[in-house]
């Protein structure tokens, strides 16, 4: 039996097609927003640890995903 893959979770921009829920890349964006979302919600927490979590967040959205593409398990590349 064949494997469909939704063609809305896959990544464009990989060149191996990893779904969105296997990426490590995208779970690395993911859980940076989550410890955003939650930070922001706790009153206690400080401004500038909020900033140091938004700034991490724009640092990751400039990078793009491509750039852990290198060191991703499943990209298997062959070695020419």
């Amino acid at each position: 039996m064949a494997v469909l893959l939704n063609k809305k979770k896959v990544v464009s921009i990989c060149p191996v097609n990893i779904l969105k829920s296997v990426c490590p890349s995208i779970q690395k964006t993911r859980q940076i927003r989550r410890e955003l979302l939650t930070a922001s919600k706790v009153v206690t927490v400080g401004q500038k640890r909020l900033e140091s979590l938004r700034e991490r967040l724009r640092e990751r959205r400039i990078k793009g995903i491509s750039v852990d593409c290198q060191t991703c398990e499943y990209n298997k590349q062959t070695a020419e």
